[in-house]
């Protein structure tokens, strides 16, 4: 389907939600950790490694959030890991993904904050792009049209990963988002979601990028 329709698909391999879950092993242990690269995701990259309809696959969604409280995280769940143990689950696994595809590697922020603006927990990895989440809450302390990608001091791109499809309580529309996102020095941005609560409206948001692909046709975005 993703080739059909001419679109890429980037994997998010696991969430923070693991650690909610008793699952948090799979990254922090150093034992689980191996385990899992070598039994479940080494078959799947391998299999899925070449397929055109995978742009990247994201290490794990909002990691942040399971950052112990002595390494500076603000942890939503009760049981945390160190960020050490974060950092090398997704070096571990973008080694993987430069092995055996020809697709990307990335790791899904929770914001800014973590990113460069307060802490920097994630620069420096061996992904190939890192992602910023934004919505309409972040606006007041994280606003990604305020802080360009250049103030971050980043090794690698920024993806805005995540940003509401909608855009309500942005202050913004959805073009405005978009064009702000690329003006600001962003490689690119993510809407959530298709469908559930807080869906966005289809047939606003594809005028948004209809009319922004439009105003950029010479710009060669699609290279980048």
């Amino acid at each position: 389907l993703a080739v059909k329709h001419r679109i890429k698909i980037e994997w998010s391999v696991l969430d923070f939600y693991i650690f909610k879950r008793d699952r948090g092993a799979l990254v922090s242990d150093p034992l689980w950790r191996k385990a899992f690269l070598e039994k479940v995701m080494t078959p799947i990259l391998k299999e899925f490694g070449q397929h055109p309809g995978i742009l990247a696959w994201d290490a794990m969604n909002e990691p942040d959030w399971a950052v112990r409280k002595e390494d500076s995280g603000d942890a939503d769940t009760e049981t945390t890991t160190t960020l050490k143990a974060l950092r090398d689950y997704v070096n571990e696994l973008s080694d993987l993904v430069h092995l055996h595809t020809k697709q990307y590697a990335t790791v899904g922020c929770a914001s800014l904050k973590w990113l460069g603006m307060e802490h920097e927990f994630w620069n420096g990895l061996r992904v190939d792009y890192y992602e910023a989440h934004y919505y309409g809450w972040m606006k007041k302390w994280f606003d990604p049209l305020e802080h360009p990608y250049e103030s971050l001091n980043l090794d690698k791109p920024c993806v805005i990963g995540e940003f509401p499809g909608h855009a309500k309580d942005t202050g913004h529309t959805v073009l405005e988002l978009i064009e702000g996102f690329h003006q600001a020095g962003y490689a690119g941005a993510w809407a959530w979601m298709w469908r559930g609560d807080g869906a966005m409206e289809a047939g606003a948001f594809k005028g948004a990028m209809l009319e922004f692909s439009k105003r950029h046709a010479g710009d060669g975005l699609e290279k980048k």
